[in-house]
C-alpha cells in the first residue's frame, strides 16, 4: 500500500490483559518499551490503542502549528494514521464489523477497506461509516502524495479523489463509506445544496438514503447546570438564583461592571470566518456604540480574529472580555 512503510509504536488502554506492540520511529528506539498499558475512566474494560510516531505527531497542535497553519505533511501523517490502525485491527486478530472513520484526517479508511481490504480475512467484511462535522475543511492536497497514500491512480478521477487537480481525502471518503452521516437532520438538508455543500453536494446526493443525520447530543452529567461542579454556582429552571452568581462572578473574572442589570453576551467559538466572527467584528463599533451590553468571548483560530478579539477588552474596557485559547472551565 503505497511506497514508503513507517514504524510506530502502539499502546493500548482500558484492558490491562492486553500486549501492546511498540514500534519506533527510529531503529534505535526500536524495543525500549515493550507495552504502556493504562486504565481509561469509564472505558470499562474495552481496549483503547493509540497509535505513536515521533515523527508525524510530536507537534505543537494536531492539526496545524501556533499560526494556525495547517502542517504541510498533514496528508502523510494522517494517511499513516489511518493505515496503521487498519494494519492494527489485522495484528491482533480484530475482525471489526464497522469502522467508523470522522472527517477528512480518517475518510480514507473508508477507500482502503474497498481499495486494498474487500478480500481480507479480518478487514474484508467490515462496513465503513463516515461522519461529517463540517463540510468546509476536506483535506485537499497535492496530487504529489497520491502515491505515498497509495490510492492507486484509477482512483485520482473527478467522480472520486481528484479535485482540481488535488486529492480531495473528504470527497473520497464520501464516495467509498457504505453510509455517511452528520450532526443533524438539519445540516443534511442544507449540505445537500450547492451553497451549502462546499462542492460535495452532488456526491452527497449520490449517497441517497445512505446519508443521514443524528441531532449533536450532550453530556448533561458534565453540562447539567443543576450539577456542573465548573461553576460557581448551581441553578435550575425551576430556581434560577444560581444563575446571578455565576454572571457576578464572569464579570469580576474579565474585570466588567458588575450590574446584574446589564445584559451580557457569551461566546465559545473556534475564531474563524465560517463562523460569522468576522461579520461580528464588522459589527462591533456599532454595537458598542449603541448598545448597553457587555460581551465575552472565548476562543481561538484565524490570527487576524485574534488580533482583533484579544486586545478588545482595552478599547472598551469594562465592557469587553476576551480569552484567546481554549479553557474547559471557562467555556462552562
Amino acid at each position: 500500500m503505497g511506497n514508503a512503510q513507517e514504524w510506530c509504536s502502539v499502546h493500548v488502554a482500558g484492558n490491562r490483559s492486553g500486549v501492546a506492540e511498540n514500534r519506533s520511529d527510529s531503529k534505535e528506539d526500536r524495543g525500549n518499551a515493550a507495552e504502556d498499558i493504562r486504565e481509561v475512566p469509564g472505558s470499562d474494560g474495552v481496549p483503547v490503542y493509540f497509535i505513536e510516531s515521533q515523527k508525524f505527531f510530536n507537534r505543537y497542535g494536531l492539526y496545524h502549528d501556533a499560526d494556525f497553519h495547517g502542517y504541510l505533511d498533514n496528508p502523510q501523517r494522517f494517511g499513516f494514521f489511518t493505515r496503521a490502525g487498519l494494519q492494527l485491527c489485522k495484528d491482533i486478530g480484530f475482525a471489526p464489523d464497522v469502522v467508523h472513520a470522522h472527517d477528512w484526517q480518517t475518510a480514507l479508511a473508508c477507500a482502503y477497506l474497498k481499495i486494498w481490504h474487500w478480500n481480507d480475512p479480518v478487514l474484508g467484511k467490515a462496513a465503513s461509516v463516515l461522519t461529517l462535522h463540517n463540510l468546509a475543511y476536506q483535506g485537499v492536497y497535492p496530487a504529489v502524495h497520491l502515491d505515498y497514500l497509495g490510492l492507486q491512480r484509477g482512483n485520482f478521477v473527478p467522480r472520486k479523489f481528484e479535485d482540481h487537480g488535488r486529492i480531495n481525502f473528504l470527497k473520497g471518503g464520501i464516495v467509498y463509506a457504505d453510509v455517511v452521516n452528520t450532526v443533524s437532520p438539519g445540516y443534511v438538508r442544507e449540505s445537500r445544496t450547492p451553497d451549502g455543500g462546499y462542492g460535495l453536494a452532488p456526491y452527497l446526493n449520490d449517497k441517497g438514503g445512505n446519508y443521514w443525520g443524528i441531532l449533536n447530543g450532550c453530556d448533561y452529567t458534565e453540562w447539567d447546570p443543576a450539577a456542573d461542579k465548573s461553576i460557581p454556582a448551581r441553578f435550575s429552571a425551576d430556581d434560577l438564583s444560581g444563575k446571578a452568581a455565576c454572571k457576578r462572578a464572569l464579570q469580576e473574572r474579565f474585570g466588567l461592571e458588575v450590574d446584574e442589570n446589564i445584559p451580557l453576551f457569551g461566546v465559545v467559538s473556534c475564531l474563524v470566518a465560517q463562523k460569522g466572527l468576522d461579520l461580528l467584528a464588522q459589527a462591533m463599533p456599532d454595537i458598542m456604540a449603541n448598545m448597553r451590553l457587555q460581551f465575552v468571548i472565548l476562543g481561538a483560530g484565524e490570527k487576524y480574529l485574534e488580533a482583533y478579539y484579544g486586545p478588545l477588552p482595552g478599547r472598551y474596557p469594562g465592557r469587553v472580555g476576551s480569552y484567546i485559547g481554549y479553557s474547559n472551565e471557562l467555556a462552562h
